[in-house]
């Protein structure tokens, strides 16, 4: 199961990368560079243990200082033994959705991203949610696209939360970038984000809805009825 979780994060920044021209493809990994090496910017599927060469390459500034591995490769061997430090670990969680009622659809307060305008303001509450940069145009190119759909949360008449749901090619519904504004948080909004997203993996048809939590997160999804099914683990150079 942490394979399939996993592996719908990857098809997603693969994916953005592919809108935005910036998805590259090696032999031995994978990897997304958007300008100035911000968000998505990672290497994934990774099938090489030369980390040296990964240092090399890093260093030259060819491939981005961000590497992603599953929990249970064994390549998190040779990175931690290496100049490498792991500064990132989330949880890959699922939900059976088979036997989940769809009653969050018509949560009001939630809205799609179906505008230029809605999509400057789903960057904005990104950055501030995330502390990362966001290229606007890295946004602009998922409005409308299909089997992604991207939300923005209003608190007292203010877009303060956002929301992806992504459909891959397997039929899986990968929930990715949930995210409050700092001083909105503790009122629930999440938590309400996370269940309009539900509702939108139960009309995918999907059969499990997955995403990676941070620690911040993964109490929320608990309470849903995620569960978890192992890591990713995150590396940069020192």
């Amino acid at each position: 199961m942490e394979a399939k979780i996993i592996q719908n994060l990857f098809d997603f920044w693969k994916l953005i990368g592919e809108r935005t021209r910036s998805f590259y493809k090696n032999p031995e990994f994978d990897f997304t560079l958007i300008n100035h090496h911000i968000w998505p910017s990672k290497v994934f599927n990774i099938c090489s243990e030369n980390v040296l060469d990964f240092e090399d390459k890093i260093r030259n500034h060819e491939i981005p200082n961000a590497i992603a591995i599953p929990g249970n490769n064994h390549l998190n061997f040779s990175f931690k033994n290496s100049n490498f430090t792991n500064y990132s670990t989330v949880k890959a969680m699922f939900l059976n959705l088979k036997s989940i009622e769809n009653s969050f659809s018509n949560i009001k307060e939630i809205e799609l991203v179906d505008t230029f305008q809605k999509g400057v303001f789903f960057k904005e509450i990104a950055e501030k949610s995330f502390n990362y940069e966001i290229d606007q145009m890295t946004i602009f190119s998922l409005i409308g696209y299909k089997n992604i759909q991207l939300f923005i949360g209003k608190h007292e008449n203010e877009y303060v939360t956002c929301g992806i749901i992504y459909l891959d090619k397997k039929g899986n519904s990968g929930i990715h970038m949930i995210g409050t504004i700092p001083k909105f948080r503790g009122l629930g909004l999440g938590k309400k984000m996370t269940e309009k997203l539900i509702s939108k993996a139960i009309q995918n048809k999907s059969k499990k809805a997955f995403l990676v939590a941070s620690k911040s997160g993964e109490k929320i999804y608990e309470k849903l009825g995620f569960q978890t099914a192992g890591t990713l683990e995150s590396y940069k150079l020192v």
